[in-house]
């Protein structure tokens, strides 16, 4: 539902316009009002502050009819290292049913350069239907779990895991995809892809072709998928360039169901592949904020280490704490074909004691997550666990220990115990630094 939808033309109406929507003449009063607050905004530069603010939600940096995006000019991780680029795609300036983009890129620790582009048409604006097609040749985690309508920010707990991130393989896609908002409170994606991967150095898969064994470590894959998100009662915020979630107070839901063909577009895999995530946040009267998020992925066919579940680790001794990730558990320290994971956590909210740099937060979590793996003896040249014990860990964070305003700086603490801990007890903790954002609260969901 759009609680506030701001028209697009809103800026450039005139004065006649708007005269046929008051109920009265503007009285000389009104006018030194209005040019009293005009002022007030000049010297403030609410204008400024609303287009960084746009900036941040949106992620592009817009400059005439070109929008600049941010997350194609730097990034990190223990794979690429550091990557350096360039992306840019047109804006409601150049069109506003249209858009075309696309991207460049360099990172260092691998030597490669990646590429792509798209174009899209917005076919009916409250719909939100639009029709998008694209090719790229980039990075994609291996083993990683994505949704459509998500989008991984620095900004966000959960995109620190990021520069963690390992095992990758180089991916070229084509793809075509549908989105648009049908029944109500939901957004669906259809999309189809085709995916040619090259594993990371070392692995290989076997499976048997005609009888032969054989290894591999390049894959094809075809996918159909149909997705969507589910958000009772979500209220939204609309301008010309962004649409902010006001939030909900129910849980928001995210399934995608992917079909895998074999023989169609060169795919080498049939399979059927369901994910599904529920994040909620709810206050507890005079006690602080609950968040739980569940997490669940089944694949019914055997499939490389790329396209399966990675267990989603986010472990150094010390290190950024990564929410909604397993802050003990090693990096690709375990695969799966199917599991379930959640995530829990408690913020008491403020403590009493706090001055300007300080503010501290308690928060308790602990994650849980079960696991399995058909065939594993496919995978080659390759070290991982399964987890059909469970596994366990519980963390205390202390946010806000230094304030500074743009975001909040604290430290903690997670410990790692059950069929999985260690024996050796200092293997089983890890140190974190956690930095919020203010702006990660409103782009929670």
């Amino acid at each position: 539902n759009i609680e506030v939808d701001v028209d697009p033309n809103a800026n450039n109406r005139s004065e006649i316009y708007w005269n046929r929507y008051r109920t009265d003449s503007l009285s000389d009063r009104d006018k030194q009002t209005y040019a009293f607050m005009d002022s007030i905004g000049k010297d403030v530069n609410f204008d400024r502050l609303a287009k960084t603010f746009e900036t941040v939600m949106t992620g592009k940096i817009p400059v005439k009819f070109i929008d600049f995006d941010i997350d194609k000019f730097l990034r990190y991780n223990q794979y690429e290292g550091l990557y350096l680029g360039l992306g840019l795609h047109t804006n409601d300036r150049l069109s506003r049913r249209f858009k075309i983009g696309g991207f460049w890129g360099y990172s260092f620790n691998d030597m490669t350069s990646k590429y792509g582009g798209d174009i899209s048409a917005i076919l009916h604006r409250n719909s939100e239907l639009e029709v998008k097609a694209g090719y790229f040749y980039d990075v994609t985690e291996s083993g990683g779990v994505s949704f459509f309508d998500e989008k991984t920010s620095y900004l966000r707990g959960e995109g620190f895991r990021n520069f963690l991130i390992r095992r990758m393989n180089m991916t070229e896609r084509t793809f075509v995809a549908l989105q648009f908002i049908g029944l109500r409170h939901f957004k669906w994606n259809i999309a189809l892809k085709s995916d040619y991967k090259q594993s990371y150095p070392d692995y290989y898969y076997g499976q048997s072709v005609d009888g032969v064994a054989q290894l591999k470590n390049d894959f094809r894959f075809t996918e159909l998928s149909v997705g969507f998100r589910f958000a009772f009662r979500e209220k939204f915020l609309r301008t010309k360039r962004i649409k902010i979630s006001l939030g909900t107070k129910y849980p928001v839901v995210r399934f995608q169901y992917t079909h895998g063909f074999e023989g169609l577009l060169y795919g080498e895999f049939q399979y059927n592949r369901f994910d599904v995530k529920i994040k909620e946040s709810f206050y507890v009267k005079y006690l602080g904020m609950t968040s739980i998020e569940l997490r669940a992925g089944y694949i019914d066919g055997d499939l490389p280490y790329c396209n399966l579940y990675n267990g989603n680790g986010s472990y150094r001794v010390f290190t950024i704490y990564a929410t909604n990730s397993f802050a003990t558990m090693r990096m690709n320290e375990f695969l799966s074909n199917r599991y379930v994971a959640l995530y829990f956590s408690h913020n008491f909210g403020q403590l009493l004691v706090r001055s300007r740099f300080f503010s501290p937060e308690i928060v308790l979590a602990t994650n849980i997550a079960f696991g399995n793996l058909n065939n594993p003896s496919q995978h080659h040249n390759v070290s991982f666990q399964t987890m059909e014990k469970g596994y366990y860990e519980s963390g205390l964070i202390l946010h806000g220990l230094l304030d500074l305003k743009l975001y909040k700086v604290g430290a903690g603490v997670f410990y790692r115990y059950g069929p999985y801990g260690y024996d050796t007890p200092a293997d089983n903790f890890a140190y974190k630094v956690s930095i919020v954002f203010p702006i990660e609260s409103v782009k929670r969901q």
